[in-house]
């Protein structure tokens, strides 16, 4: 007998992605979640969820006292 694969596609909503982003920016990984943001922003529409308010926060006050005030935009 042939064993069926299925495949299941992985729902990632907006306040998982915005845990990853967090702990990347823990890591001092800038470039990981700085790309997170920009996918959250760019599929917004196809995204279940937001980041919630102390994710969006802590993201966004890194963004300026790093001097990434571009990218708080």
């Amino acid at each position: 007998t042939q064993q069926t694969k299925r495949t299941q596609q992985i729902s990632f909503t907006g306040p998982i992605l915005g845990d990853v982003a967090v702990l990347c920016l823990r890591a001092k990984e800038f470039d990981k979640w700085t790309h997170i943001i920009s996918y959250l922003y760019k599929e917004q529409n196809s995204i279940m969820g937001t980041p919630t308010k102390d994710q969006i926060q802590e993201l966004f006050e890194a963004c300026l006292m790093g001097g990434h005030a571009e990218t708080a935009l």
